[in-house]
């Protein structure tokens, strides 16, 4: 099972008059030792940093070459996604199955429960159609407090749960026609997939769009990767 999803902050809000002081130094301190994000000069700049981290399972870097929106997209795909597994995984007839099924997502779904993703918050988010789809997206979104770290601990998890390296090994990435109109892009990702006993792999080309986000370049949409 692998996360086939189209790639999609954190809220503080204190109400409190005279007692917010500490917290709010609290928070600030916390931000001062956060590293500070990676800026990426051009739309080059940022996909090749993305397809290198990528392609070296450092999903730290690669969710960082994401915008916020599309973190946020991609997040909440994710999550209902998993949520879905788990919800279903109750009325399965085997049994058997569905247990081992639970104890191979249990790393996924722990993070889930960690980014407030719990079963009874997610218990009626449906996947059926479109519609229903964006209704359940919708959901996730209102919960998910940090697209990003989620994504980075999703991405963790199922790496522990399948080799994600070897679906890496043989592909390779070009970013190719790129068109630069004020603080958006686009491009076409050329990817290649090499195949077993031929000299010449298997091309695909993709859309990508970026934004000027944070002071540098951003992806906010790449269907294919994932």
């Amino acid at each position: 099972m692998r996360p086939r999803c189209v790639l999609g902050g954190l809220l503080l809000a204190c109400l409190a008059v005279g007692v917010t002081s500490a917290p709010v130094v609290a928070q600030k301190e916390k931000d001062k030792a956060k590293p500070k994000r990676k800026t990426y000069a051009t739309p080059q700049e940022c996909f090749d940093a993305g397809a290198k981290a990528f392609a070296q399972g450092d999903h730290e870097t690669w969710v960082g070459c994401l915008a916020p929106a599309a973190q946020k997209e991609l997040a909440a795909a994710m999550a209902v996604e998993y949520a879905s597994h788990r919800a279903a995984l109750p009325d399965m007839k085997d049994k058997q199955q569905a247990e081992e099924l639970a104890k191979a997502l249990a790393p996924v779904f722990l993070v889930l429960e960690k980014h407030g993703l719990t079963a009874k918050a997610t218990k009626d988010l449906k996947k059926g159609d479109a519609k229903e789809l964006e209704a359940s997206k919708k959901v996730i979104k209102d919960l998910l407090k940090d697209p990003e770290a989620f994504l980075v601990a999703v991405f963790t998890a199922v790496e522990k749960l399948e080799n994600l390296s070897k679906e890496r090994e043989g592909v390779t990435e070009k970013l190719t026609d790129v068109k630069v109109e004020g603080e958006r892009a686009t491009g076409t990702v050329v990817r290649t997939v090499k195949v077993k006993d031929k000299a010449k792999g298997k091309e695909t080309e993709v859309p990508v769009q970026f934004v000027k986000a944070d002071g540098g370049w951003r992806i906010i949409y790449y269907f294919g990767r994932g």
